[in-house]
């Protein structure tokens, strides 16, 4: 079955410059799609590019960041063509974000609805009561207790799932077809995280044309609700692949390692397995293939540089192994 897709990303590399002004590759020549009506998951450690990648779509990288080269195709429309005032409109509106923690992104001096209404104004019409009046319904809607309270509550005296479900109302209060949600259970307990996901889906599955982006090191949340996944590491796609058939056949040496250290249905009694090292500095990646001085299956040729190959239908692996 042919699905269409509403954001395509091609060829995008970004480019850091350290002290020396060298440019170091942070994201390196990622390619991926996000279908209609799907919740895609990017997982992957702390430094694969996860989230530099959100923030090329939204047009928010650090000053120190640059887009080098590449297409955000949002529809029929190239984002990274568009200027900054042209950006803004499709920012909040056609496609909006989650950030990691409430916390810190919520304006702490100022009260919790009306930073839904200034979300809600920046692309409306409505009469000032109207928009106050679309904010209450947002807070209940996303499970705030007593919504015309809480409006007028500031961020600090909230829980963090409070927080967070402000966050998500602060995302969806413009109705956007995609919604890019960056570790958005990371700060909070297992009994929260399972309520804002659940929330997630509802909100998902309640609309026509609407999908997400689930960006995450947390494989447990990734098996529970995306439809699909693509495997980061090294700024690169390491694979990509449904996400029933990822868990059962993990192909890539990084995939598995992440799979394995997974503790949900494993023996308490025995140690967990990790992924021996960490992630390198940018300025220190392999030549070849990113992952080859982590990984224990490598071999000579992970000297080189590998493509990703389709190996399956639907299924794709950047490893010398395929």
């Amino acid at each position: 079955m042919k699905m269409n897709k509403m954001l395509e990303v091609k060829n995008l590399s970004v480019h850091f410059k350290d002290e020396k002004s060298n440019s170091l590759k942070a994201v390196d020549d990622l390619n991926f799609h996000l279908n209609k009506n799907e919740i895609l998951g990017i997982v992957g450690e702390s430094g694969s590019g996860k989230t530099l990648t959100a923030y090329s779509i939204l047009g928010l990288l650090p000053d120190d960041a640059k887009i080098v080269s590449g297409n955000i195709i949002y529809k029929d429309t190239d984002l990274l063509r568009l200027r900054k005032n042209e950006l803004i409109k499709y920012r909040g509106k056609e496609i909006s974000m989650i950030l990691q923690d409430p916390m810190i992104s919520l304006n702490p001096v100022m009260k919790a609805g009306e930073q839904i209404s200034e979300a809600i104004a920046a692309h409306s019409i409505l009469s000032e009561k109207e928009i106050k009046q679309k904010s209450i319904e947002l807070l209940n809607k996303v499970g705030i207790p007593e919504p015309e309270k809480r409006y007028n509550s500031y961020p600090f005296s909230l829980s963090g799932g409070m927080c967070q479900r402000i966050m998500i109302a602060i995302a969806i209060a413009n109705n956007p077809s995609i919604l890019i949600a960056d570790e958005p259970t990371t700060s909070l307990d297992v009994t929260i995280q399972a309520s804002i996901l659940k929330l997630l889906k509802e909100i998902k599955d309640e609309r026509n044309e609407f999908s997400m982006i689930l960006i995450t090191h947390n494989l447990a949340i990734v098996k529970q609700i995306c439809d699909r996944v693509i495997v980061m590491y090294g700024g690169k796609v390491q694979e990509e692949s449904v996400t029933r058939e990822l868990f059962e056949s993990p192909k890539h040496p990084y995939t598995m390692g992440l799979i394995e250290s997974v503790p949900f249905g494993k023996d308490k009694s025995k140690p967990l397995p990790q992924i021996q090292g960490n992630v390198p500095d940018l300025s220190s990646m392999p030549a070849g293939c990113k992952f080859s001085d982590r990984c224990p299956k490598v071999f000579a040729k992970c000297k080189e540089e590998p493509a990703i190959k389709e190996i399956e239908e639907n299924k794709f692996v950047r490893c010398h192994l395929y």
